[in-house]
């Protein structure tokens, strides 16, 4: 018996299965074994995409990591851009915020409502937004965010409770309860008034592509790999959006 189709999803079902043969790129989430410097060194990063043909990975201009515990979805970006496009007048809710350096991170908390997406933009100040309004009163949602210029770029980081997402608290296993879960995260970068890009995913920012998402899956640890074997991944590997020929 098919699944019933819930009347959150678009027209097309977005998210429910691959899309013209579409494989979205797979993506390892660990447990960040404690919040410090040494936690984020055992967390590999996020390979990057360039393109909407899921070519060429940056290797030096941007660093970001996605990890978990008992209570949060973390995520850590260092970027290095001296000089990034800021604009501390323009108010977070405002349609042009995101019209400065920052890093976008998308979420599907439900595979089956792909309309309803969580979307974080973190600029490079460390101001944030969310379409959730948890940044109106980031304490009252627990909310935890940070950033600023670093030695030769600028870090943000951002922690979100599962329970803000509908999940409940997974407990020691934190939210690799969750399993797989549907999103991408990038980096937007503004030149001369034109944006470069670096995606996880072959798909177009500022739009809800649901089906050209990436898949997060939730992992209890990375115990056994070094932090330089753990940061292979994004050095090394070459990620494609693959297509099958046509039967």
């Amino acid at each position: 018996m098919p699944a019933a189709v819930s009347t959150r999803t678009g027209p097309r079902h977005a998210g429910l299965d691959p899309r013209h043969g579409f494989l979205p790129p797979r993506i390892m989430v660990y447990h960040l074994p404690s919040a410090d410097e040494a936690g984020w060194e055992t967390i590999p990063a996020v390979p990057l995409l360039t393109d909407l043909a899921g070519e060429s990975i940056p290797r030096h201009e941007v660093r970001i990591q996605l990890a978990h515990d008992a209570q949060c979805l973390h995520l850590r970006a260092d970027v290095r851009e001296a000089r990034p496009v800021v604009h501390d007048e323009v108010a977070p809710d405002h349609p042009a915020f995101w019209r400065q350096d920052h890093i976008e991170f998308r979420l599907l908390p439900d595979v089956k409502a792909d309309l309803e997406q969580v979307q974080f933009i973190l600029a490079a100040s460390g101001r944030v937004f969310d379409s959730l309004g948890l940044w109106r009163r980031p304490d009252a949602a627990g909310l935890r965010f940070a950033g600023g210029p670093t030695a030769g770029g600028w870090q943000v980081t951002l922690s979100v409770p599962a329970a803000r997402l509908g999940w409940r608290d997974g407990g020691a296993s934190g939210c690799q309860a969750v399993g797989v879960l549907r999103g991408l995260v990038a980096y937007c970068r503004w030149t001369d008034g034109a944006r470069d890009i670096a995606c996880a995913t072959p798909a177009a920012l500022g739009f809800p592509h649901a089906e050209r998402f990436a898949e997060f899956v939730f992992q209890p640890s990375i115990r056994g790999l070094s932090p330089q074997s753990a940061d292979e991944p994004f050095l090394h590997t070459r990620l494609e959006a693959v297509r099958m020929a046509p039967g």
